[in-house]
């Protein structure tokens, strides 16, 4: 068996997206308070420097991402990368790119209004310094009095000292603004701190033997000894991963064809987002199916063009007996889903065909 043959019908393709967090770790030093004689009662967390629902927006965007992928391709045995049929490329790859542009468009709108969004932070930084002064003159008994801070001063011989310092609301307050602007980093240096890519490639047996006779003339045993070990490993996992494919796909048709049933066995309300959730399912089914399930896809291509091509979600809505023939169908589609027989046959016509 080669490695290659599995991916005469798909690649593996891995998400990369980096970004920056928005986010501070708050220190002892970050409220001017010596580490050291920090109250017990603190509990010092992460501070956000711009607003958070900014920090949001570059997170969904990699949440859709990886939902794209993963709704598009099977997990793989081996790595993190996903298996995705070459059919559905360029459908995963123009999506992917729209999800990218709007990103860019959200990495753009960080920046060009990078000094808007400080000046936004900064209502809630003074606010949080205000506590924390205060917090700090209760906890030493001293609410009617300046704050007394230790600070790290020259002494008369030069050498570096510490006193007690009285330290006014205000002061503590400006002091804090100044130590968290030099957390943010510089305008210019934003947008390299965002990407979002994805890498397709293609796992290869590496040949150990490309070596002279008299470099490896002792090793060749070893050598193949690897190399049968890595075959009889990937001949295992990809014999399993053939019936996996074949489940997954099911089971991700099985999912949508539970809840439909159920939702019409209480008789709830046919909905637009019913109708396109059973829509969608199909269409997913059939853009991953890769091993040819053909009675399914018979049986779902059947159905959508019974009930889904000339009736709207209203028209079913509206027809208690198409409901209920529509209840008889999804019926004997689980009835082909949950086959076995048929999963591994399926399975087994899949190794064949990659010769396995």
């Amino acid at each position: 068996m080669s490695i290659r043959n599995i991916f005469s019908n798909g690649i593996l393709v891995d998400v990369n997206i980096s970004a920056w967090t928005g986010e501070k770790q708050l220190t002892a030093d970050d409220l001017g308070i010596d580490p050291k004689s920090l109250p017990d009662s603190f509990r010092l967390g992460r501070k956000c420097l711009i607003p958070p629902r900014i920090i949001e927006k570059f997170k969904h965007f990699d949440y859709l991402a990886r939902k794209l992928l993963t709704t598009k391709s099977f997990a793989f045995p081996f790595g993190n990368a996903r298996f995705l049929p070459k059919k559905i490329f360029d459908d995963f790859n123009t999506e992917f790119e729209a999800l990218k542009s709007g990103y860019v468009s959200t990495v753009n709108d960080l920046v060009n209004n990078y000094d808007t969004y400080k000046r936004e932070m900064r209502t809630d930084f003074i606010a949080a310094a205000k506590e924390a002064y205060e917090r700090l003159t209760k906890l030493n008994d001293i609410e009617d009095q300046l704050l007394c801070i230790s600070r790290t001063v020259k002494g008369p011989d030069g050498k570096d000292t510490t006193e007690m310092v009285e330290v006014t609301q205000d002061q503590y307050i400006n002091e804090f603004l100044d130590r968290i602007e030099k957390c943010y980093p510089k305008a210019e240096t934003i947008a390299q701190k965002f990407d979002m890519q994805f890498v397709a490639f293609q796992m290869e047996l590496p040949d150990l033997t490309e070596a002279t006779i008299d470099d490896v003339a002792d090793e060749n045993t070893k050598i193949r000894l690897l190399q049968d070990a890595f075959q009889k490993k990937m001949r295992i996992e990809m014999e399993n991963y053939a019936e996996k494919i074949v489940k997954e796909n099911r089971d991700r048709a099985n999912v949508v064809i539970q809840t439909l049933t159920a939702n019409i066995q209480a008789k709830k309300r046919f909905t637009e987002t019913t109708f396109n959730m059973i829509l969608n399912m199909i269409n997913t089914f059939t853009s991953l199916d890769i091993v040819d399930d053909a009675r399914l896809g018979g049986a779902l291509t059947s159905f959508k063009n019974k009930y889904l091509v000339n009736l709207d979600a209203k028209k079913i809505r509206e027809s208690t007996p198409t409901q209920l023939q529509m209840l008889e169908d999804l019926k004997q589609i689980n009835t082909i889903i949950q086959d076995a027989a048929e999963i591994q046959a399926l399975a087994d016509g899949y190794k064949a065909k990659i010769n396995m």
